[in-house]
C-alpha cells in the first residue's frame, strides 16, 4: 500500500466508542431512522482511530445497480478512506450499471479507470474472510473483525472532510488511468474547454436537485468567455450533453461551440478529463472528471464537495477572481 501523508486523527477514547456503538444499536432496536452511510463512514473513521477496535481486513465497494458514474464515485470515496485510515483497499470490479448496454462497454470503463492496479490484497489475503456491510462493523467493532471485509456503496463526507488528501490519492490514481478511446484533435487554440450540461435523466420536473437551467449555464458561459478573453486567450469551447443542437440554441449564441451531444460516454468522460477548462454539472460523471483533471475546474455547488483549487460558480453565475490568475497561468503555458 502506497504512504499517503495526512492529518493526524486523534484517538477515539473508549467513552466515545461505546456512546457510538450504543447509539447506532438502539437505532436498529428502536423504531428511529437508522444512520446514513455518510454518518456510518464517518463513525467508521472514529472507530478505526481507537485502540479498542479491531481494524478490518479491508475495505471494498459494495455491489450496486446505479449508474457507472456514481459507481465508480464511490469506489474512489472507498479507496482515499482506506488510504486514510490506514487500511488495506479490497479491489471488486463493477459487474454491472444503469445504462451499460453491453458488458464489452462495461469492461471498457473498468479498463479505463484500472483501480484494480491499486488492489492491496490478493485472494489468499481474502480466503476465508467474511464480507459484512458497514452498519454490522460499527455495530460491533470488537473481536473477530481482523478477518472482516468492510463493504460499503460509498464513503463520501468521510473521505471529503480532508480536501488536500482527497488530492492527493486522485494524483495517484490519475496516474493508472488508461484512457484513450477517442483521438482528441490537436488544434491551433492553448485552451480547449468542456461545458457539461447534464440532461436525460434530469428535468425542471425530475431530480430537480440535480438540475441547473440552460440561464444558469448560459450566466456561467458568459462569465467565463469574458474572463478568457481578458486573458487574451485564443480558446475553443466544447459542449457535452444529450438532445439536439435546438435545444441548446441560446448557449451556443454567446460564442461558437462544438457540440458532441449522445456521444460514446467513456469518450466524453475524456474529453472533459483532458479538457483545459471543466465546467462541472452536478453528477458523479462530471465529479469524476474534476477528481481526475489537472486542468482548471469551475464546479457548481451541490452536496459533493470541491477539492481547493477549484474555482466555484456563483447562482449569478460568476466565478471566484482567481480565475484569471489560473488562465492566465494556463495560457503562458502554450
Amino acid at each position: 500500500m502506497k504512504k499517503f501523508s495526512s492529518q493526524p486523527v486523534s484517538k477515539a477514547s473508549l467513552p466515545e466508542v461505546l456512546l457510538i456503538v450504543l447509539i447506532t444499536n438502539l437505532r436498529e432496536w428502536l423504531p428511529i431512522k437508522s444512520a446514513s452511510i455518510n454518518k456510518l463512514a464517518l463513525q467508521f473513521e472514529r472507530l478505526v482511530s481507537s485502540r479498542w477496535t479491531v481494524k478490518p481486513l479491508g475495505l471494498c465497494l459494495e455491489e450496486r445497480d446505479d449508474g457507472i458514474g456514481a459507481q465508480l464515485h464511490g469506489q474512489i470515496s472507498i479507496i482515499v478512506q482506506s488510504r486514510k485510515c490506514g487500511i488495506p483497499y479490497a479491489h471488486r470490479d463493477i459487474d454491472h450499471a444503469a445504462f451499460i448496454k453491453s458488458e464489452a462497454e462495461l469492461v471498457r470503463w473498468v479498463k479505463a479507470f484500472n483501480f484494480e492496479a491499486h488492489n492491496d490484497l490478493d485472494e489468499n489475503d481474502k480466503a476465508g474472510a467474511e464480507t459484512i456491510s458497514l452498519l454490522d462493523y460499527v455495530r460491533w467493532p470488537f473481536r473477530n473483525r481482523q478477518r472482516c471485509l468492510i463493504e460499503a456503496p460509498h464513503m463520501h463526507n468521510a473521505a471529503e472532510k480532508d480536501p488536500d488528501f482527497y488530492f492527493e490519492v486522485c494524483q495517484d490514481l490519475r496516474s493508472e488511468l488508461t484512457l484513450g478511446t477517442s483521438t482528441i484533435e490537436p488544434v491551433d487554440r492553448p485552451i480547449r474547454v468542456a461545458l457539461h450540461v447534464r440532461r436525460g435523466d434530469v428535468s425542471c420536473m425530475e431530480n430537480k436537485k440535480r438540475f441547473t437551467s440552460l440561464e444558469e449555464v448560459k450566466q456561467s458561459i458568459i462569465a467565463l468567455v469574458q474572463t478568457l478573453k481578458a486573458c487574451d486567450a485564443n480558446f475553443s469551447i466544447e459542449l457535452h450533453s444529450q438532445g439536439n443542437e435546438a435545444d441548446f440554441e441560446d448557449l451556443m449564441s454567446i460564442h461558437p461551440m462544438q457540440p458532441y451531444l449522445d456521444s460514446d460516454p467513456l469518450e466524453t468522460m475524456e474529453r472533459l478529463i483532458k479538457a483545459d477548462i471543466l465546467l462541472m454539472a452536478k453528477s458523479s460523471f462530471s465529479q469524476i472528471a474534476a477528481l481526475m483533471s489537472e486542468g482548471i475546474v469551475l464546479y457548481e455547488p451541490y452536496w459533493q464537495k470541491p477539492l481547493l483549487h477549484w474555482h466555484v460558480r456563483q447562482p449569478d453565475g460568476s466565478i471566484d477572481g482567481k480565475l484569471k490568475d489560473a488562465i492566465d497561468q494556463r495560457v503562458a503555458k502554450g
